[in-house]
């Protein structure tokens, strides 16, 4: 749902455990989110994700995927991404 430059060397990384902080939930992903975007890179949605409906729609192409969302599950059985990757649903 989003262009990649095939020239461009991107970097997957995630993280698998947590240190006990009393920063609320997210604090540190939320930072991450917003230095990927900084650096022009993407996200994997493999990992909790703490967008707002309005950043991830602009980042996740919301457009293109609602087109295929109408196409192929128009009752919305299956639920949305945003639903998926960030509320949990």
């Amino acid at each position: 749902l989003y262009e990649t430059d095939p020239t461009c060397l991107y970097v997957n990384f995630g993280f698998w455990g947590s240190v006990a902080s009393t920063a609320p939930e997210g604090t540190v992903n939320r930072r991450i989110e917003t230095r990927v975007e900084q650096l022009q890179g993407k996200k994997s949605l493999y990992s909790s994700a703490y967008y707002s409906e309005e950043e991830f729609d602009r980042l996740y192409n919301r457009e293109a995927y609602q087109r295929l969302k109408d196409r192929y599950d128009p009752r919305g059985v299956l639920g949305t991404m945003y639903g998926k990757c960030v509320q949990r649903q």
